[in-house]
C-alpha cells in the first residue's frame, strides 16, 4: 500500500532541536506539548504501524542525545530506567505504547534536568551572605576576606572563588569601590574634611585612601574635593 502524503515528510533537524532544547531547560509541559505534535504528525504521515515506529525511533534518539548531555552523575544514576524504558520501546506493538514510552522517555530526562537547574549552587547559596556581610561591615575598617571567612565560617580561598566567579570581580575590590563611592559623596555632598570622611568609611590610614581613590577616580583624594566643590 502506498500512502502519498508520507512523500517528502521529514522529522527535521530543526524539530529535533527544538525539542532537545526544551528537555535541557527542563520545561516538562512544553516537551510534552512538542512530542504529541511530533507523533500526531508521524502517525499521519505514516498509517503503517511499523513505518510510524521507525520514524518515532527518531524522536526517540532526540531524546537520547539529551541524556547524553546530562552531567556523568545524573546519567549513572537513570542508565538502567532509561535503557529498560528504550527496551520498552523496541517492543511496542502499538501507537499508544510508542507514545506511552517516548513520554515516559522524555519525562524522566526533562525531569533531571529541571533538578539539576533548581538545585542550589555555592553561588546561590553563598553569595547573598557574602552581601549581607559586607553591607553590614562596610565601613569597618577590619573588613576583609579573612574576616568574612570568620564570619561565615568559610575558608577565604573558597569564598574569593565563589565571588570572583559570579562577579569577575574581587570581594576587596567590590569593598573599596564602595567605600570610594561614599566617600566621594560625603566629601562632595555633605563638605566633610577628607580626613573625617576616610574615617567614616573605613579608612585609619590616609595613605591606603590615596590609593583607592587614584585606582577608581584618577585623582588624589584632594583634587576629588576641589572638583566637586565647584
Amino acid at each position: 500500500m502506498e500512502f502519498t502524503d508520507a512523500v517528502g515528510y521529514t522529522y527535521s533537524a530543526k524539530s529535533e532541536q527544538t525539542l532537545i532544547n526544551l528537555i535541557q531547560i527542563g520545561q516538562t509541559e512544553d516537551v510534552t506539548g512538542q512530542i504529541h505534535v511530533l507523533l500526531e504528525e508521524n502517525a499521519r504521515h505514516f498509517p503503517a504501524f511499523e513505518a510510524a515506529k521507525c520514524n518515532a525511533a527518531d524522536i526517540m534518539c532526540s531524546i537520547t542525545k539529551a541524556f547524553s548531555h546530562l552531567p556523568d552523575s545524573s546519567q549513572q544514576r537513570l542508565q538502567n530506567q532509561y535503557y529498560s524504558i528504550l527496551g520498552n520501546f523496541m517492543q511496542a506493538a502499538s501507537y499508544k505504547a510508542l507514545q506511552q514510552r517516548i513520554l515516559e522517555a522524555s519525562a524522566l530526562i526533562t525531569g533531571e534536568y529541571k533538578q539539576i537547574k533548581e538545585k542550589p549552587t555555592p553561588q546561590s547559596i553563598w553569595l547573598p551572605k557574602i552581601e549581607e556581610q559586607i553591607n553590614t561591615w562596610l565601613y569597618d575598617e577590619n573588613l576583609n576576606v579573612m574576616f568574612l571567612s570568620h564570619k561565615l565560617g568559610l575558608s577565604s580561598k573558597y569564598l574569593s572563588s565563589i565571588y570572583f566567579e559570579a562577579n569577575g570581580v574581587s570581594i576587596m575590590d567590590t569593598i573599596h569601590k564602595r567605600r570610594i563611592e561614599k566617600f566621594k559623596e560625603l566629601i562632595c555632598e555633605s563638605n566633610m574634611t577628607i580626613q573625617d570622611a576616610a574615617a567614616a568609611v573605613g579608612y585609619s590610614s590616609i595613605a591606603t585612601l590615596n590609593r583607592w581613590v587614584r585606582k577608581y577616580e584618577g585623582v588624589t583624594p584632594g583634587q576629588l574635593k576641589m572638583s566637586g566643590s565647584h
